[in-house]
């Protein structure tokens, strides 16, 4: 991996006020998350809910970066007086040949940005260690297993794939869990950043909104292993080998 990296992460939410003393904040997860993987990992902030996003001269000098938009409790469709900056920021990036990561909701609003859609899931809440079949394999994801069991926590979901876009991850729940756009785009529903401490804390709280059964089902998951370290790697490779 011999380009230099350096992972801009977006930020479009805060945790709980009881999950930050332990956890921080989705950025610092996803830190977290990649640095035993990269150790020289930059990690660079921004926050979307107040505006901060990287400008058209940042973008110019940082020209390999990549640019990771996290989870929220918002919908990517909600009139939130941050959405459509981000919207148009995420077009504007694309435009501009950066490459963009998704995670949960950052999936879901780089689908629309890029002329899919998002909609509530009447199937409702996807929650839990779940496995989904690998449908697509991006460059870094040829040594994955056939199906990748990562953590999810989502009742949104994108229905409708940008023209550009292949799908990379899903089944008949959430038959689009994930899609790339050549080697600039990656997203995925799921939360590989998650672990499962953290998951039955965040699950906890969304109990009665879940449904008892779906949410005791989803916790019983939580023992079993999950492919994020793999995802890690995986996600490092298609950023920074450039084997192409």
């Amino acid at each position: 991996m011999t380009v230099a990296a350096v992972l801009n992460v977006i930020e479009c939410d805060v945790l709980y006020e009881d999950l930050q003393d332990d956890y921080g904040s989705y950025g610092l997860m996803f830190e977290r998350y990649f640095k035993p993987h990269q150790p020289s990992l930059s990690v660079r902030y921004f926050n979307a809910l107040k505006g901060h996003l990287p400008d058209q001269q940042f973008m110019q000098a940082h020209p390999n970066d990549l640019y990771l938009i996290t989870g929220s409790k918002a919908g990517a469709y909600e009139a939130h007086d941050w959405i459509a900056p981000l919207d148009r920021w995420i077009r504007h990036a694309f435009d501009q040949g950066q490459r963009l990561l998704g995670v949960c909701f950052g999936h879901q609003i780089i689908a629309q940005a890029l002329g899919g859609k998002v909609a509530n899931s009447p199937k409702g809440w996807g929650v839990g260690i779940r496995p989904l079949p690998l449908l697509e394999r991006p460059q870094g994801f040829e040594d994955l297993p056939n199906q990748l069991s990562l953590i999810y926590s989502h009742q949104d979901q994108v229905v409708a794939l940008p023209k550009q876009a292949t799908p990379i991850l899903g089944d008949h729940f959430c038959p689009i869990a994930g899609f790339k756009i050549g080697q600039q785009v990656l997203t995925l529903q799921g939360h590989p950043e998650f672990n499962a401490t953290y998951t039955r804390r965040l699950l906890g709280r969304r109990a009665e909104h879940i449904g008892l059964a779906r949410f005791e089902t989803a916790m019983a998951t939580l023992d079993q292993a999950t492919d994020n370290d793999r995802v890690a790697r995986a996600i490092l490779s298609w950023w920074l080998d450039e084997s192409d």
